[in-house]
């Protein structure tokens, strides 16, 4: 599953789905504060559009680096699905 931030998933929810789409869960507030849209792609691929509902700025220190850190996770664990490391049998 890839998650992606969006800056209106209602807008992209309208996109979508006059592309014919297949959502699973249409624009939704989630309780922790974010609206969250869910879809498949024609590949079977389950993709999460987030909306930052801002919840999370008041519980962050001004010098917390979780976030950065995470992201930069993120990004790697992304470069490994993306682009697999070649098969040393083939």
């Amino acid at each position: 599953m890839a998650v992606l931030l969006v800056e209106d998933v209602d807008a992209l929810h309208e996109d979508l789905v006059a592309k014919g789409t297949r959502i699973t869960l249409k624009p939704t507030n989630q309780g922790w504060g974010n609206r969250e849209m869910y879809v498949i792609d024609p590949d079977g691929n389950h993709i999460r559009f987030v909306q930052d509902g801002g919840c999370r700025t008041d519980l962050r220190k001004p010098d917390d680096k979780r976030e950065e850190l995470f992201l930069a996770l993120c990004l790697l664990l992304l470069r490994f699905i993306c682009y697999p490391l070649p098969n040393p049998s083939s």
